[in-house]
């Protein structure tokens, strides 16, 4: 009996983004053949749909000329790709503005010659 492979397929990883794309109406700039990209992208989608559920909006930011642009790796300016502004209203009426960004790099603390891209921000 043959057994089920535990890693996704990649044509679920292409539904992902097709559905991406028709959720946010944005066309998708490029993104990688790999599966290791793709799980990046959905590792993405997962955090903006947690975001959703907790009741923010969402809101596309930095859309390229040729669409949005994911950011699959540590490499390349963050300013030239695409990320979300999430926004939410509390009880108190104070807006909670949270910007979701992908593969950011962040400088340390402790020795300003040090860049890191935490998985976790």
């Amino acid at each position: 009996m043959k057994t089920k492979s535990p890693y996704r397929d990649n044509k679920e990883f292409e539904k992902d983004l097709k559905d991406f794309a028709n959720k946010f109406r944005v066309t998708i700039a490029e993104h990688s053949l790999k599966t290791s990209g793709y799980f990046e992208i959905s590792c993405y989608n997962l955090i903006l749909r947690y975001y959703e559920k907790k009741g923010y909006t969402l809101e596309v930011m930095n859309v390229q000329s040729d669409g949005f642009k994911f950011k699959c790796g540590p490499h390349g300016y963050i300013s030239n790709f695409s990320y979300f502004k999430a926004t939410k209203i509390d009880g108190d009426g104070q807006e909670d503005t949270v910007y979701i960004l992908h593969n950011a790099t962040a400088q340390s603390v402790f020795d300003d010659k040090v860049f890191t891209t935490p998985e976790n921000v």
